[in-house]
């Protein structure tokens, strides 16, 4: 890893540096730069940019791809949210934990995710 800053790291892989946006959780549990780091990438691709997006943690970059499959949640957002809290909080599972997870979802009408039942997808994990 080149450097790293709280939504962002620049990974080196065989001389060539990749611009990886990161969430909080995963900067915080990064070593410092200069030494070697183990991401799992999503490449996310849109007609006009290519974009990675890294996670030390399966489960993270997992739920960040469910996440991308409930309208109206693209990856800039799915990362937002992913900063927000523990993965662990936000799957349902737990007593109340969906709760707090749905007042997390900033620029997303949470009643239609309730009642379009989109959010369920996330308890498939």
């Amino acid at each position: 890893m080149l450097a790293k800053r709280p939504n962002q790291a620049i990974v080196e892989t065989h001389g060539v540096g990749y611009d990886v946006a990161i969430s909080v959780p995963t900067f915080t549990e990064m070593p410092a730069a200069g030494a070697e780091v183990a991401l799992h990438i999503h490449t996310h691709v849109r007609e006009d940019a290519l974009s990675l997006y890294g996670f030390l943690r399966l489960a993270e970059k997992q739920l960040f791809e469910k996440l991308l499959t409930v309208s109206g949640i693209g990856p800039k957002l799915a990362i937002t949210i992913l900063s927000g809290m523990p993965v662990d909080e936000m799957v349902p599972g737990k007593e109340g934990a969906h709760y707090t997870f749905y007042y997390m979802l900033h620029g997303v009408a949470q009643h239609e995710l309730y009642h379009a039942g989109q959010i369920a997808l996330l308890k498939k994990m």
